[in-house]
């Protein structure tokens, strides 16, 4: 539109009365406007309107300036009955740039449009005004959006910068606990911004508060202290890894509850208690002890259920209801491979059980057999039958040592599953067998 500009403010070769020129142009846009709502022909008003936008091209009348966002306002009008919509949104534009704050446009149409604008396109409306108005002012503003924009994308970069230098820098560990327990970046980010660390023994009891208070027989492997933003997990043998993966999954999730309880609480503590009172008590999807933990939680951190429901639903149930399992979304890729890291724990030591208790009847009945065996050798050689007497011997001596070996599978189970239990939990340990003395032969 530089060349209106131009035409209206320098052109000295003819004159247009104004006051006559605005009536003009004034039933012209109302006459095209009536037409393009009717969907009648305007070829004949375009004519007649660029003829007159001629006259006032070639207009060296002073008073250009004060109308000549009519003269936009029409030239819009000529392009949208050419069906050139595009051209006409900017001839409106400058239609607007010129209209003084106290007038309104001639057409329905433009006034209309300016509203749209205005609450649409606010600032590409403020730029063509500063752009026209003030260079000195388009520099001002130039300069104002360039630095909003470097400190928005600043924030952002530096959002980006200060995620890769907590990763980049923090133990890798920690980084390996939090890619096997499936978090995604942001929870990952979460996680090692808590200076999450390993601990053993007296150190551990001593930054995790809540070991000295339960006194239900759960065993404590891992807290969140919020007043430090600090993780603490006990540290476990290599067998129990998993473990430790399900506990800076299960921690991470207080933080992560505690920032969304600020902002959904209702809705998320809704969410927690319908999945855990419809699918966590009766579902075999779920940990089967998450009802006496919860019931232990209530003595050993008293008002923290639904922040201790979030963590063991999110680590203890393979499936969630929706409205639930959205708010892990964001801070999990897989959360399912935190839950089966929990799984593992309770298969590792549900496997040795099985273990056990099928030795233990191999070795009962490995005995029995013996000891039969064993008479009936016994019997044979009272009765001077020596065949019979070497026969039911070997037969002893070879149950007597299959028991014995199985006494040896069984204990070494026992040591094994003792060592990780304690470790885990600190329960109650096995009682190894004591194996059977060889009964004397002939």
């Amino acid at each position: 539109m530089a060349e209106t500009t131009k035409s209206v403010q320098d052109s000295s070769t003819a004159s247009i009365d104004m006051s006559e020129g605005f009536e003009r142009i004034a039933k012209l846009i109302l006459d095209i406007e009536k037409a393009l709502d009717n969907d009648k022909p305007t070829k004949r008003l375009v004519n007649k309107a660029e003829r007159l936008l001629s006259e006032v091209d070639e207009s060296d009348n002073l008073s250009l300036e004060k109308y000549a966002y009519i003269i936009f306002e029409l030239r819009a009008f000529v392009c949208l009955a050419d069906g050139k919509t595009e051209e006409g949104g900017d001839e409106l534009i400058d239609a607007c740039a010129y209209k003084p704050s106290d007038m309104r446009f001639v057409s329905k149409t433009a006034n209309d449009w300016e509203q749209d604008e205005i609450r649409q396109q606010t600032q590409d409306i403020n730029d063509r005004l500063l752009a026209i108005r003030s260079r000195k002012q388009l520099i001002t503003r130039w300069v104002f959006g360039a630095v909003l924009v470097i400190l928005v994308v600043g924030a952002v970069l530096w959002g980006r910068i200060s995620d890769y230098i907590t990763i980049s820098s923090a133990n890798p560990t920690m980084v390996q606990l939090a890619e096997a327990a499936g978090m995604s970046k942001r929870g990952e980010v979460l996680f090692l911004r808590t200076h999450p660390v390993l601990e053993t023994g007296a150190q551990f009891e001593q930054d995790c508060s809540t070991t000295t208070s339960n006194n239900n027989g759960e065993e404590v492997l891992g807290c969140y202290e919020p007043s430090t933003n600090r993780i603490y997990i006990s540290s476990m043998p290599s067998d129990l890894y998993n473990e430790e993966v399900a506990t800076a999954a299960y921690e991470t999730l207080h933080p992560i509850y505690i920032s969304l309880d600020k902002t959904d609480s209702a809705n998320l503590n809704s969410a927690i208690e319908s999945a855990f009172s419809t699918d966590a008590t009766d579902s075999s999807d779920c940990d089967s002890d998450i009802a006496p933990l919860i019931k232990t939680f209530a003595t050993t951190e008293p008002g923290a259920r639904d922040n201790e429901l979030f963590s063991l639903l999110g680590t203890s149930c393979g499936t969630l209801p929706d409205n639930l399992a959205n708010f892990y979304t964001p801070y999990f890729t897989n959360i399912d491979l935190a839950v089966a890291s929990d799984q593992a724990v309770n298969n590792l030591f549900q496997n040795d059980q099985n273990q056990l208790t099928q030795l233990n009847n191999t070795i009962n009945q490995d005995y029995s057999d013996a000891n039969t065996a064993y008479t009936d050798s016994v019997d044979w050689a009272n009765d001077g039958n020596q065949y019979e007497d070497n026969y039911n011997y070997n037969i002893y001596t070879q149950d007597f040592n299959a028991a014995q070996t199985a006494v040896n599978q069984y204990n070494q189970i026992v040591g094994q599953y003792n060592s990780l239990n304690n470790a885990l939990t600190g329960g109650q340990p096995i009682n190894e067998i004591q194996s059977q003395q060889e009964q004397g032969s002939e």
